[in-house]
C-alpha cells in the first residue's frame, strides 16, 4: 500500500507541475490521457476503474467517469482508495487496475484483504502553542486506518521516526 500511495503521489506531482507534453513525456502516458487527467481540480489524480468510497465512510465503487468523479472528491464526498493485499480484497479495474497490478501479491491467500483510503481529511483540527515551553499542542480527528504520526510529519515537514546512532566497531 505504501510503496502504491508514494507512486501515485509521484504520478500526481509529475502531472501537476508540468505541461501536458512534458507530463506525457515522463510518464510514458498519451498526451490525451495527460490532458483529461490535468484537468482534474485535486492534486490526486483519480483514473478510470479506481475503487472510491464515499468519505468518510460507505460502500466502495469504481470511478466510471473521470470528471464527475473528480468533482465529487474536491468536494469531499469521495475518496480514492488503495489495496490491502488479501483474497477478499476488491481489485481497481479498467486504467487504474494497471497502476494497483505491479503491488497487489496474490499469494497472500492467508489474508483477507481491505481498502484504505489514499487520501483523508483531518477534521476538528485545533492547536495551541505554549510559548514559555515552546510546546505546540495539535489535536485533529482522523479516519480509521489513518496515521497520524504520518499527518503530523506532512504538516511539520519532519520525521518523527528515533534516529538511532550506528556504533563504531
Amino acid at each position: 500500500y505504501n510503496k502504491w500511495l508514494a507512486q501515485r503521489v509521484k504520478l500526481s506531482s509529475i502531472i501537476s507541475s508540468n505541461n501536458v507534453p512534458q507530463a506525457a513525456k515522463k510518464l510514458d502516458y498519451p498526451e490525451a490521457l495527460v490532458e483529461v487527467l490535468a484537468k482534474q481540480p485535486q492534486f490526486f489524480k483519480l483514473f478510470i476503474g479506481e475503487v472510491i468510497t464515499p468519505y468518510p465512510y460507505g460502500k466502495e465503487s469504481y470511478v466510471k467517469e473521470m470528471q464527475a468523479s473528480s468533482l465529487s472528491f474536491e468536494k469531499k464526498q469521495i475518496a480514492p482508495t488503495g489495496l490491502l493485499c488479501g483474497t477478499t480484497a476488491t481489485r481497481a479495474k479498467s486504467d487504474a487496475y494497471y497502476l494497483e497490478e505491479a503491488y497487489d501479491d496474490t499469494e497472500l491467500t492467508s489474508l483477507k484483504g481491505d481498502r484504505r483510503f489514499a487520501w483523508i481529511w483531518p477534521k476538528e483540527v485545533e492547536t495551541s502553542y505554549e510559548s514559555n515551553s515552546k510546546k505546540l499542542t495539535v489535536e485533529f480527528y482522523l479516519p480509521k486506518g489513518s496515521y497520524a504520526t504520518t499527518f503530523l510529519e506532512e504538516i511539520g515537514k519532519f520525521s518523527l521516526k528515533v534516529k538511532t546512532e550506528k556504533t563504531k566497531s
